[in-house]
């Protein structure tokens, strides 16, 4: 998605209080319609790519937990549904019909396909459909596709909140057997070991743990000359491993390995074929976000704002970004100008629509309106 700023907003954005949620969420009922925010557009790109059988790619950002409910809250006529086969048949796209029919399909499936329908599964935000067509206590095969499909299971888990430790320890398990595997590809093993020294960051919180990780991922980068793996990857790896001196209090070090991964990130955007070129913009977006969070809590307030600025220049119809900005600029008693980014998250609409109201009118019950 091109950068916008403000003087140069799409004019089809309304102010008011009509949200645009269905209009820019589209393709979480159709899997086809490309517009609206970053991870619209990469649900719309993974249902292109699911129906022409091509690789889908390993996408970042997801949908808040609760989407699904906030769209419903937002818009009644929308489709209540808790499953892609609930949807009436003579509403569904050819992706999302496909979607159906290989999940009436899944037992037959061979393990590749499932990872797809899966991966499929969790762009929309079905994840509890995820957890009831993968049979409690499943261990996949210790192959590369099997780690995937682990780590998916793992995760949806966690966001329907029925997160199961053997899960998580049999994720990790599998996740380690790739990334100490010399026969596998390279960039599967640096992504299995960044991905252990954020599960462990973000879990049980053993330093040694994420340590060890991220020496395993150092000596991958070693063996396989990084000017060979894709800057998204190194990226993505670059902001993981940040989480190790982050938690030892080490600023500087943070500082610089988010720096690495801003650069390649900005390389990625300007090197990525524009097949690609979805992946390398939405890479972007989690960078951002960490590094304006990182700047806060450094209290770096500059840098903060800097970051969030150009987060919402990123995805302006990202309701997120917008009351991101607004939540900083409201806890720096920046209160008037925090008003128009509160007003165009709630114009956005979901997940963000109601908080971003209320936030709206505590602040006029203060003095501070549009």
């Amino acid at each position: 998605m091109a950068a916008t700023d403000k003087d140069s907003e799409p004019t089809h954005i309304r102010h008011g209080n009509v949200p645009q949620t269905l209009e820019l969420l589209a393709a979480y009922f159709d899997l086809a319609s490309d517009s609206g925010p970053i991870h619209a557009r990469t649900v719309a790109d993974t249902g292109r790519r699911f129906l022409a059988r091509e690789p889908i790619p390993l996408y970042q950002v997801l949908p808040a937990a609760q989407l699904r409910a906030c769209i419903s809250r937002d818009c009644p006529q929308a489709p209540r549904i808790s499953d892609p086969r609930e949807l009436a048949q003579g509403t569904r796209t050819p992706p999302w019909d496909y979607l159906c029919a290989q999940l009436d399909e899944w037992d037959d499936l061979d393990p590749l396909a499932q990872l797809e329908v899966a991966q499929v599964l969790y762009r929309l935000g079905f994840w509890a459909v995820i957890i009831s067509i993968v049979p409690v206590g499943h261990q996949p095969e210790p192959t590369l596709n099997g780690a995937r499909l682990a780590l998916l299971c793992y995760a949806a888990a966690d966001l329907t909140g029925e997160k199961d430790p053997g899960i998580q320890a049999g994720t990790r398990e599998l996740l380690a057997i790739v990334a100490t595997n010399v026969d596998m590809p390279p960039d599967a093993r640096l992504r299995a070991a960044t991905n252990l020294v954020v599960h462990h960051a973000r879990g049980d919180h053993s330093i040694s743990a994420m340590q060890r990780w991220h020496g395993v991922a150092q000596r991958i980068l070693a063996d396989h000359h990084s000017k060979a793996l894709d800057p998204v990857l190194l990226s993505t790896y670059w902001r993981g491993v940040s989480f190790v001196p982050y938690v030892q209090g080490d600023r500087s070090e943070t500082i610089f390995m988010l720096d690495e991964a801003e650069r390649l990130a900005h390389e990625a955007l300007a090197t990525e074929k524009p097949e690609d070129g979805l992946l390398a913009t939405e890479v972007l977006y989690p960078l951002l976000e960490t590094r304006g969070r990182t700047c806060a809590e450094y209290r770096d307030f500059d840098g903060a704002e800097h970051y969030y600025r150009a987060l919402v220049v990123h995805d302006p119809l990202a309701c997120l970004t917008h009351f991101r900005l607004a939540e900083f600029l409201l806890h720096q008693g920046r209160f008037k100008e925090s008003v128009p980014e509160y007003r165009r998250a709630a114009d956005l609409g979901a997940p963000i629509t109601d908080i971003a109201q209320a936030r709206l009118e505590a602040l006029a019950q203060n003095g501070f309106s549009e």
